[in-house]
């Protein structure tokens, strides 16, 4: 049975999805898929672990390690969530490498809370930060406080290499953040197939006013903590 040597594990709605989909394509890395999901998440430690879904099950989902390949997974939720970085550390391990991508929170709460809507039925819908049936605004909101979930995922896991990426120098540059990322997994570099990213929406005036106020105080700590200009960027401090 193998286990992941890497784990993408925040953000949602930060192009984790994007990320998962040009990793697979490097010869040298393996992705693994949770077969009854469909899709890019495996998402074994905050969901089919709550089922009952026993360890085997998620550790057959990677090849052994002789066959030389770096071997990850994606499960953007690990993060948002202390007992799910627990239980992580817990059957993989205190050095797995753990990538974590972020975007100006105001940005990813939109795009959370349009995805929600569109979910709920209710497509093209105005988007209401307080309607918790159409949103899951609650939800969305708080997985956007990365000062605190950076600080949990060192806090669980001081042994394991950290890298934090930008969504929006994923966005302006895909090659030059995966050229990082096979970097930091100790990989050949590879010319990735580069498909045009999508410009998504922003938020109306009066949301982004009101997030800023929310986030601006997390946002400053998270810039105390990682110093990076691409926090400056996103305007809000």
């Amino acid at each position: 049975m193998g286990k992941p040597d890497f784990v993408i594990a925040g953000f949602m709605r930060c192009g984790t999805t994007s990320l998962h989909r040009y990793l697979a394509t490097h010869p040298g890395i393996f992705m693994a898929k949770w077969p009854k999901e469909g899709a890019y998440e495996v998402n074994y430690f905050n969901n089919w672990w709550n089922r009952g879904c026993k360890i085997k099950k998620y550790r057959s989902l990677f090849p052994p390690v002789e066959r030389g390949l770096c071997r990850g997974e994606k499960s953007p939720c690990y993060a948002t969530r202390p007992e799910y970085m627990l239980r992580l550390r817990r059957e993989v391990g205190d050095n797995v490498k753990i990538i974590l991508i972020l975007r100006n929170p105001i940005h990813r709460t939109y795009s959370g809370l349009a995805q929600s809507t569109n979910h709920s039925g209710k497509k093209g819908a105005p988007l209401d930060l307080y309607d918790e049936d159409a949103c899951n605004a609650t939800w969305t909101i708080s997985n956007a406080f990365y000062d605190i979930h950076l600080q949990n995922v060192r806090n669980i896991l001081p042994n394991s290499p950290l890298l934090v990426l930008y969504y929006e120098d994923y966005v302006k540059d895909n090659q030059a953040v995966l050229n990082r990322i096979t970097e930091f997994l100790g990989v050949r570099r590879h010319d990735f197939e580069i498909r045009p990213y999508k410009k998504r929406e922003k938020p109306p005036t009066h949301m982004y006013r009101e997030l800023s106020d929310l986030f601006r105080p997390s946002v400053a700590r998270l810039y105390a903590a990682l110093g990076d200009q691409q926090i400056l960027d996103w305007g809000i401090i």
